[in-house]
């Protein structure tokens, strides 16, 4: 009787936490924290660090400093956790520019850029996921991502 109760608070935690998401007030869909991401890529990118290019990718709109880049999470069946993900990934890693304080010029980050297509699933999730990995893992697991892309 243990089983049954254990997958069906399990099942509608999994339906209850995929909330249509509301625009703040700024106009965009998550919170001032920014969007939960998870992801798989082409190849692993782990240890690289993650730039914003344009619509048209030919200049770069957004770019960590030093002390805000992060190793993704890792989540089941090869998915990729990280929050305020850029979409292009850069040949340098995530070591190398955390110990950098100006070695890499923002006018020249464009010559590092190594993949500006990525991703082969892309999920920006905000209220869907509630945060955690327990609650992404479980999205998975029951193939809900998709049910809760932005």
């Amino acid at each position: 009787m243990k089983y049954p109760v254990i997958i069906l608070l399990g099942l509608l935690s999994i339906a209850g936490a995929c909330k249509k998401p509301t625009k703040n007030p700024v106009g965009g869909i998550c919170e001032t924290r920014g969007p939960v991401v998870v992801y798989k890529t082409r190849n692993d990118y782990s240890d690289n660090v993650s730039v914003q290019l344009s619509a048209d990718k030919k200049t770069i709109t957004a770019y960590p400093g030093p002390g805000d880049v992060h190793s993704p999470g890792l989540l089941v069946n090869g998915y990729n956790l990280q929050y305020m993900l850029g979409n292009a990934f850069l040949s340098i890693t995530i070591e190398q520019y955390r110990d950098s304080s100006s070695k890499y010029p923002f006018d020249q980050l464009m010559n590092y850029i190594i993949d500006s297509d990525p991703f082969t699933e892309y999920y920006e999730l905000c209220e869907c996921s509630g945060r955690d990995t327990f609650s992404l893992n479980n999205l998975i697991r029951h193939d809900s991502l998709g049910k809760c892309k932005q």
